[in-house]
């Protein structure tokens, strides 16, 4: 209620795709469109059938949120225990991103809620049971029909699923390496139908989506790094389709020509990615109408100006506490980045099990909108979550140590007591 956020941007974009899928049964405008996956649209046309509300629709991915941070407790309970598990649902409900960002129409809340389902599913404890891997490779085909960027978690989950459930040999049995299979070829067979649709409707190249060949040379070219306007780019009056084609041959060849280049995007990849505070939270939870122009830094404060400088074409609500929560999120964001550090130094959190899942987690992360495509704070959704669950068990193993340290120290407290008074007068 406090920004009651209106659909801009991308997040309108869902919302009109998803009305008009319900209306002509097709996913684009005037024809196929393969720019975004289906998986987002679906799910929020199902829900518009009962109201297209703006209110309604931030309602559903508020509840999809809450859903999230229930299973970062299952997980962390898995895990670290259940006050680990309780310590990273706390983190991730107060965690001032999420509650920014919970109530925007955006395709993250309903991927996150399928990754997380996959990890937990990959850890469930039976080795002589493959259903768990059939559940973890649905999961994680519908997380991937939503954002394209679950492809990078295939082989973090799939390593889990055959080498960290419980079984009796010391490696991996040949019933896991079924299970991984089946996690595998389930995950890929979901995608077959989107990408036959979409080669058959658009055209060869199209793949899964036709935002990747864009997104690759938005990371390797000669002039900007980052999204720009396609004006600004080679591929100015190009289809979507042969500007993919045109953006991934052209990254190549910049990469090709410039191998080095490939450390510096990496570097800037990574800072944006996880060492700038993610206001977009905040961002587009107070945009309203559309701008002519942006209001220049002098005519508002800092807040607004922070926000302003993130949008070009949409107005910021002018609502009080916008830099208070400014700072809580830039604090939270440096808190979560200590936290992950942290837990990395603790022996007893860093398990091989772990690592898998939450540093397999971020290095796909990385690898997948630092390396290969560009980044920014918005991409790192994934990372967020992680870290909040390793924060989460870091400070539950210090609360313990400390409890434990305490106990110790009146436990002998006490025995020297018995033995002073028990000694002979």
């Amino acid at each position: 209620m406090y920004a009651e956020p209106k659909p801009v941007s991308d997040f309108l974009g869902y919302k009109n795709l998803a009305a008009h899928f319900v209306s002509t049964h097709q996913i684009g405008y005037e024809g196929p469109s393969g720019y975004r996956m289906p998986g987002y649209i679906v799910f929020l046309s199902i829900f518009g059938w009962i109201s297209w509300d703006n209110f309604w629709l931030s309602f559903v991915n508020l509840m999809l949120d809450m859903a999230v941070a229930v299973q970062v407790y299952v997980l962390g309970r898995k895990l670290f225990g259940a006050a680990a598990g309780l310590w990273g649902f706390g983190l991730y409900a107060w965690n001032p991103i999420f509650i920014c960002f919970s109530v925007v129409p955006a395709s993250e809340h309903l991927f996150m809620a399928l990754l997380l389902g996959s990890i937990i599913a990959a850890l469930a404890g039976n080795r002589e049971k493959y259903l768990p891997a059939v559940f973890s490779g649905i999961l994680l085909g519908g997380a991937i029909l939503t954002r394209g960027e679950g492809l990078f978690y295939i082989l973090p989950i799939g390593f889990l699923i055959m080498c960290f459930k419980p079984h009796k040999a010391s490696g991996p049995t040949r019933r896991a390496w079924k299970q991984a299979a089946i996690f595998t070829g389930l995950t890929v067979f979901l995608l077959i139908p989107w990408y036959i649709r979409n080669r058959v409707t658009i055209g060869s190249g199209a793949g899964l989506s036709t935002t990747g060949g864009l997104n690759f040379y938005f990371a390797h070219n000669a002039h900007q790094y980052g999204y720009h306007s396609l004006e600004q780019t080679p591929m100015k009056g190009m289809a979507r389709l042969e500007a993919q084609k045109a953006g991934y041959r052209r990254g190549w060849q910049y990469i090709k020509s410039e191998p080095l280049s490939l450390f510096r995007s990496a570097g800037w990849g990574t800072v944006r990615l996880y060492l700038i505070p993610p206001f977009y939270a905040l961002n587009w939870c107070v945009r309203e109408a559309p701008l002519a122009d942006e209001p220049a830094p002098g005519e508002s404060d800092w807040a607004m100006t922070i926000l302003a400088g993130q949008g070009q074409l949409w107005q910021v609500k002018d609502l009080g506490g916008l830099k208070i929560i400014l700072l809580f999120i830039a604090a939270g964001h440096g808190v979560f980045l200590l936290g992950g550090l942290l837990f990395l130094l603790m022996k007893t959190l860093r398990t091989r099990r772990n690592l898998v899942v939450i540093g397999g987690v971020i290095l796909m992360n990385w690898t997948g909108y630092c390396v290969i495509f560009w980044a920014k704070p918005r991409y790192a959704l994934a990372a967020e979550v992680l870290l909040c669950l390793a924060t989460g068990a870091v400070v539950a193993t210090v609360i313990a140590a400390i409890k434990k340290r305490t106990s110790s120290r009146q436990m002998n407290l006490s025995i020297n007591m018995t033995t002073k008074n028990n000694q002979p007068k």
